[in-house]
Order: C-alpha cells, then structure tokens, then sequence
C-alpha cells in the first residue's frame, strides 16, 4: 500500500469527497544532501497541487487532513497504462509499416509513430478513466487527523 496526506476540499450532498494533495517535492537524499539536484527544480517551480476524488471509511469534512492509501498494483497498472501502452504501440506499428507493409520511408513511419502514439495514448486514458470509475484507482481515505491534538500525535478511525 502506498500512503499519502491530503486535505479535503469538498464534500458533496452525494457523498463524493475530493482531495487535495502536494506529492512530495523532493526525495529523502535529495532533501537531507542536495542529492540529484530536483530539489533545486522544486524550489524554482513549486509544489503541485493535484486534485482528485477519493472514497472514504471515515466520516470527512471539508478542511479535514486524512490520509490516502493505494494499492501499489492499482499504481503499477496505471503507469504501464500511461506509459507503456503507448511506447509499445508506436514501436510495434512502426515495425510492422517497415517490415510488415514494406514501408521504406521515414516521413511515412514517422507519421505512423506519432498517429499511433497519439492512438496509445487516447485508448490508454479510455482504459484507466473506466477502470478508474470502477474503483481500482480510486485511492481511499482511510485516516482523519484529529484536529484538536498534535499533528500526527493520534489517528481517527
């Protein structure tokens, strides 16, 4: 499982919660000793701010600090859907129009590299938004802070 802080943004009569979250700017080595130098490119370009939706366990409210989990398959999925499935489909065409159909031109595989690419990425984002109204990459609210102590000191379930 994977886990992440976030806040609640809203809470909607229909009971759909939607988060917000930062991602974490740098990694540990890069935040103790300058490591690779992204930390550098976080202070120039800031933290993001990703909104999403998430389902809940607990009772939320709008301004609440929770903690998300995913599955880590449900992350793996995504990003060979987001990455591999297209890379893969612009490199199998490509193939198949130079050795399959004969096509001897670059201009024309190259043409065939950015259509396909753009198709891989197209029915890559069609797969991961039905999956994705499924369930199975909807993180999960599985823990609110409680405001009235500590940050961190105690969990609510």
């Amino acid at each position: 499982m994977i886990r992440e802080s976030a806040k609640v943004v809203s809470v909607s009569d229909t009971g759909k919660i939607i988060v917000e979250s930062s991602g974490q700017k740098t990694c540990h080595r890069c935040a103790n000793t300058g490591g690779c130098g992204i930390s550098v490119l976080a202070k120039y370009f800031g933290a993001k701010r990703h909104q999403f939706s998430a389902s809940s366990h607990v009772a939320v409210n709008a301004g609440d600090q929770v903690l998300l989990e995913i599955e880590k398959s449900a992350l793996l999925v995504a990003a060979g859907l987001m990455y591999v499935l297209p890379l893969s489909m612009m490199i199998f065409s490509v193939l198949l129009a130079q050795y399959g159909f004969g096509v001897s031109a670059e201009s024309i595989q190259i043409l065939v590299a950015f259509v396909t690419l753009a198709a891989g990425i197209v029915s890559s984002r069609i797969i991961s938004r039905s999956g994705y109204k499924a369930g199975k990459f909807e993180p999960v609210i599985v823990l609110r802070y409680l405001p009235e102590l500590e940050a961190g000191a105690s969990l609510q379930k």
